[in-house]
């Protein structure tokens, strides 16, 4: 239970400076890191020495496998690498799922995908909000046929008629999927 609550403080602290600032600072993501990686040790260490027993202060969760561990931190790089390229989502966003993924390992893959869902609620209702639901719709159908068009990756900015005015800050959107992530999967299930 200890790398939830770590992991929660972490996400709280990078979504409230995503939403003030609209970066993610690194600093707070190489600290996010290496605190991942002595807590995966701690529980590895647990886990080698049969000592789980011992230890009553805290709930225990079983360790990650460090195959695990990659495959969290690999898998947001190369599924969002695209959607960087485009300008879609920012490089700050795409290390925080890397970085959550040291704690979550592969389950990063579900939190990922809430995060999406929360984000693209949350941008159609700041667009009901501004009046440009609409615009952003035609816009985001001619990207496509664009895209399907050229057969190359084309910057999503390009073009927006002032759009752009209307942003998601993602962190917030991985904190509140991480939230629903622990209360119906870790606590729940």
């Amino acid at each position: 239970m200890l790398k939830y609550v770590v992991l929660a403080g972490f996400l709280a602290l990078v979504a409230y400076i995503d939403i003030k600032s609209k970066k993610i600072l690194n600093v707070f993501l190489i600290a996010m890191a290496f605190i991942g990686i002595v807590v995966n040790i701690f529980s590895f260490i647990i886990d080698s020495y049969k000592i789980s027993d011992l230890i009553f202060l805290i709930e225990y969760q079983k360790s990650l496998d460090i195959t695990d561990i990659l495959l969290g931190i690999i898998i947001p790089l190369l599924a969002l690498m695209p959607l960087w390229l485009i300008k879609a989502l920012g490089a700050g966003d795409i290390k925080l799922l890397m970085v959550a993924g040291i704690y979550l390992g592969t389950d990063i893959i579900l939190v990922a995908i809430y995060a999406f869902f929360i984000a693209a609620f949350v941008g159609i209702m700041l667009l009901v909000k501004e009046s440009k639901l609409v615009k952003r719709i035609f816009f985001a159908l001619r990207y496509s046929a664009l895209l399907i068009n050229s057969k190359k990756a084309v910057v999503y900015e390009y073009g927006i008629d002032n759009l752009n005015a209307v942003t998601v800050p993602f962190a917030a959107c991985v904190f509140v999927a991480y939230l629903t992530y622990v209360l119906f999967v870790v606590i729940g299930g």
